[in-house]
């Protein structure tokens, strides 16, 4: 019983720190952000389908940062162009 829990933990604390770090790396524009998700991926040949599962959630959410990144700067750009219209 006590294997089982201790199994059950690193299935849920390992995801947890890896998806904390792909926030960290998306937030702070780092290139590690793109490599980590393929890392874990990789690991797929070892883990079987949970680390190809955990890489996609890695994936989505560096795809999901990075697009906002984008709206927000596209945003900015057009207020921009509208105070320098104003003048």
């Amino acid at each position: 019983m006590r294997n089982v829990t201790l199994v059950l933990g690193l299935f849920m604390i390992v995801p947890a720190i890896l998806i904390v770090l792909e926030i960290y790396f998306c937030k702070n524009q780092m290139r590690a952000a793109l490599i980590m998700p393929v890392v874990v991926a990789c690991c797929f040949i070892v883990f079987g389908i949970y680390a190809f599962m955990l890489a996609a959630v890695l994936f989505i959410i560096y795809y999901v940062f990075n697009h906002l990144q984008k709206v927000k700067e596209s945003k900015s750009k057009e207020i921009d162009k509208m105070s320098i219209e104003d003048l």
